[in-house]
């Protein structure tokens, strides 16, 4: 229960960049992209 919860890191930026996405998921855990699609 000492873990501390922390913002998630949008990977907009990398969407583009297989090894940085590998890199991001093996360090945090996950990826999470902010409206990568554009909304109708």
């Amino acid at each position: 229960m000492g873990e501390s919860l922390r913002k998630f890191r949008v990977s907009n930026d990398a969407l583009d960049e297989a090894e940085e996405l590998r890199r991001r998921i093996a360090d945090e855990g996950c990826l999470f992209s902010a409206a990568a699609e554009p909304v109708d």
